[in-house]
């Protein structure tokens, strides 16, 4: 069995999350088919073998194209709905965009349902 042990004092970055999760063997068709399931047109996942401070790693880049589109919350729940992502990460997301939606509206003062998601949406 592998473990992944994260210590996200600074922060920790999409991209290297999902290196190391491939590293422990999530298979990169079924991100990309997850992905492609979401709709969203333009984007690209490179992969590659790297090497950080003397240890082995993957390298995974995510790259979608400028949208001046932002969506709500209701969007973001259809979208996650629709795809072809396993349920367990449906729900998953669904509740991470609820609590976004929920911060951002107290921060802004507006119903979480108005929240516009710029760059996570």
């Amino acid at each position: 069995m592998k473990k992944l042990i994260l210590d996200p004092f600074g922060g920790l970055a999409g991209d290297m999350l999902l290196g190391a999760l491939l590293d422990l063997g999530t298979p990169l068709g079924e991100v990309r088919h997850g992905l492609a399931s979401l709709g969203l047109p333009g984007w690209s996942l490179e992969v590659e073998e790297a090497e950080r401070r003397g240890l082995g790693c993957t390298r995974a880049s995510f790259s979608a194209p400028e949208e001046n589109e932002h969506r709500r919350l209701g969007e973001i729940h259809q979208m996650i709905a629709a795809s072809a992502l396993p349920e367990v990460v449906r729900e998953n997301a669904a509740a991470v965009f609820e609590r976004l939606a929920e911060a951002e509206g107290r921060v802004h003062r507006v119903p979480k349902e108005k929240v516009c998601f710029h760059e996570v949406g």
